[in-house]
């Protein structure tokens, strides 16, 4: 039975200028074979159409760039997608679609909306690895209770992180950062490994990213471990 006792108010954008016709129509045709149920999970392995031996969480994939490469570059790994924004959701659809190889559409499911609500249905210690690239920022002091890394949120990963997975954080505003290091360091279950303006191996770069650069800001990349 669907469980919704855990759902969250969220802040944010869901939609832009709303989808082309070609992204509706990825949507409607690949969303019901991709999409996470909001449901309890029992063995999260049988989410995928192969057998997986890892699986990783994408926190806010944006347009999907980076997602769309690690699915290409990681043939044993299952991975889940969390954004809430449709547009990239259209857009990392298109970027599956484009994929010769449609075996990819095998090792990736998707939710389309606050990952807050999705994970209290995964079991504990069932995801190997997490990425939260260029959150949303919610700059003003009275919104940083919005930010995905807070206690609470960092509660939630650490019961759902295997011991010893890695997280990849990256932003380009450096409070964020420096918020984050804080509260990563103030939970019991964290260790920061590193902290670089180098990007992580094999990183692809975003349409967000890029733009940040253009517009003078510099980009940190931080590798946590979940102790």
């Amino acid at each position: 039975m669907e469980n919704t006792k855990h759902l969250k108010r969220f802040y944010g954008r869901r939609h832009g200028k709303g989808l082309s016709d070609i992204k509706q129509d990825l949507m409607d045709q690949m969303m019901p074979k991709l999409a996470l149920p909001l449901a309890d999970i029992s063995d999260m392995h049988s989410l995928f159409g192969m057998n997986v031996d890892r699986i990783h969480l994408d926190i806010g994939f944006g347009g999907g760039e980076n997602l769309i490469q690690r699915i290409i570059d990681h043939s044993v790994t299952g991975f889940i997608g969390a954004e809430p924004f449709i547009d990239g959701v259209g857009s990392f659809l298109a970027h599956l679609d484009n994929q010769a190889d449609k075996s990819y559409q095998e090792r990736i499911r998707l939710f389309a909306d606050d990952v807050r609500d999705m994970i209290p249905h995964f079991p504990d210690a069932s995801i190997d690895s997490l990425s939260i690239l260029y959150p949303d920022p919610w700059p003003k002091a009275r919104h940083h209770k919005r930010r995905m890394i807070v206690m609470d949120n960092l509660d939630m990963f650490a019961r759902i992180l295997k011991s010893g997975s890695l997280i990849e954080l990256a932003s380009d505003i450096p409070d964020y950062i420096e918020n984050a290091l804080e509260n990563f360091t103030a939970h019991d279950a964290f260790e920061i490994i590193s902290v670089s303006r180098e990007p992580f191996e094999g990183w692809t770069s975003t349409r967000y990213e890029q733009k940040a650069i253009r517009e003078g800001r510099t980009p940190q990349y931080v590798t946590l471990k979940r102790i």
